[in-house]
């Protein structure tokens, strides 16, 4: 196709007479341009590129009026940027995409133009690329989808394709998610020292997330600063959670040490006056009558007032035969 001089190209499809040439590039993968001015949009590549789809132009049309009614000034396709939709007072682009792309490469040149970037990816987008995976964790993205506000849990209507149904038009809103994150005012006030369960993300109509985004009310957060993945979280609701924190790190960090004393000196040890000595009982001679078991000692405690028993035993003199005789001796 690149041989000189080169074959007349036409739209595969039949039916349409479009003309195509071959390009030959050296920093770019060979492709096939329009020839003249018109364009058709049979045989989208599906790693990007090509012309735009009828959604692709509605977006960017909706988007365009959305901002206009916010009181900015948009300019679709604009050309410094190569934005989607350009926002002149709040320097900020709006990028839709419905397939893959570079993001971190075309991100970077709008940044190098002094501009913000916000990516707004279709949620028929297929997330087993990596490439759309990276630009939702790692990329100032949000998902998008249609719902019809009669109907918002059908399947979305396609008012790309029914142009001239104003009713449909009318009805169509645009709702952005997957990275939209809001404060959970369940949650107590204890939280832990990360903000794992202090945000929650859900659905936001694009016109109040338009809203904060441009008057600065919202801004994108980077991967690590509130959770692993970059979140478009109210500055306010991240001021708070900042506060909580200084206020917990502050308590942690604070020792109660207690007052220092004196020691005071031990109390010498004294040896006590006197000691009770206790005395000991009687011991009973042989000659001593026996006439009961036990004998009554006197107290030998100063502090006893009663007399103690001892008891003591008669030792058997018997001869050991005569002990086992049933009889009582005599």
């Amino acid at each position: 196709m690149c041989r000189d001089p080169r074959p007349r190209l036409e739209c595969p499809e039949p039916g349409c007479d479009i003309r195509l040439t071959a390009v030959n590039a050296r920093n770019r993968a060979r492709h096939l341009r329009f020839v003249t001015t018109s364009k058709c949009d049979h045989w989208i590549p599906r790693g990007g590129g090509g012309p735009e789809s009828a959604q692709h132009r509605w977006m960017k049309t909706r988007l365009a009026k959305i901002v206009e009614h916010l009181g900015y000034e948009a300019t679709p396709e604009h050309p410094p940027t190569h934005a989607d939709v350009f926002v002149h007072q709040a320097q900020f682009c709006l990028e839709v995409q419905l397939r893959e792309t570079s993001f971190t490469k075309r991100t970077a040149t709008r940044e190098r133009a002094d501009a913000r970037v916000c990516w707004l990816i279709g949620d028929d987008a297929k997330l087993d690329s990596p490439k759309l995976r990276d630009a939702l964790w790692n990329q100032p993205a949000v998902r998008f989808r249609v719902v019809d506000d009669r109907r918002p849990y059908a399947p979305g209507p396609t008012p790309w394709h029914q142009p001239f149904d104003h009713e449909l038009n009318d009805h169509s809103r645009i709702q952005v998610f997957a990275n939209v994150a809001f404060r959970a005012s369940e949650r107590p006030r204890h939280i832990p020292a990360d903000a794992a369960g202090w945000f929650v993300t859900a659905s936001m109509d694009v016109e109040h997330f338009l809203r904060e985004v441009l008057d600065g009310s919202r801004r994108y957060y980077q991967p690590g600063v509130l959770a692993r993945r970059g979140l478009w979280a109210r500055v306010k609701d991240v001021q708070a959670l900042h506060g909580i924190q200084a206020d917990r790190t502050a308590t942690e960090t604070t020792i109660d040490v207690p007052a220092v004393t004196e020691p005071t000196a031990p109390t010498p040890w004294s040896a006590p006056s006197q000691i009770p000595i206790a005395t000991p009982a009687p011991r009973l001679s042989p000659e001593s009558p026996r006439t009961a078991p036990w004998t009554v000692a006197p107290a030998s405690h100063p502090c006893r007032t009663e007399p103690r028993l001892v008891v003591t035993h008669e030792r058997d003199r018997r001869p050991w035969w005569r002990q086992l005789l049933p009889w009582p001796r005599r």
